[in-house]
């Protein structure tokens, strides 16, 4: 089972797409959502982890990630330079990883398919 960090997750765009992952991989994907904002899954679709901060949900999902508790890191609401100044901390030790790679996908409703 693949499992996916999502800091700043718990907001309806993000809800959205995790409810067309799971319709899609049903119980091949998990989701963890950090934020401090209130959990809005009322479905059980991610386990949901309270933060105090946009930094602290950021901090919390690249901590699963070193830990092994997650293996993909998906951006949330939160700040992009929030997000990939925690990712490049030296002491995290995610920099000397074979891959890293920050991915954007698109999808706008004047075109038929998602923009990379």
């Amino acid at each position: 089972m693949i499992s996916v960090a999502i800091p700043g997750g718990s907001r309806k765009e993000i809800l959205a797409v995790v409810k067309q992952a799971k319709a899609i991989y049903k119980d091949d994907v998990k989701f963890l959502v950090f934020d401090e904002e209130q959990n809005i899954d009322v479905n059980d679709l991610w386990e949901y982890r309270p933060c105090t901060s946009e930094e602290d949900s950021v901090k919390n999902a690249v901590q699963s990630i070193v830990d092994g508790h997650a293996q993909v890191l998906m951006k949330g609401m939160v700040q992009t330079r929030t997000m990939l100044k925690e990712v490049l901390v030296k002491e995290n030790g995610l920099r000397d990883k074979n891959v890293l790679s920050h991915v954007a996908l698109v999808n706008l409703p004047q075109y038929e398919r998602n923009i990379c």
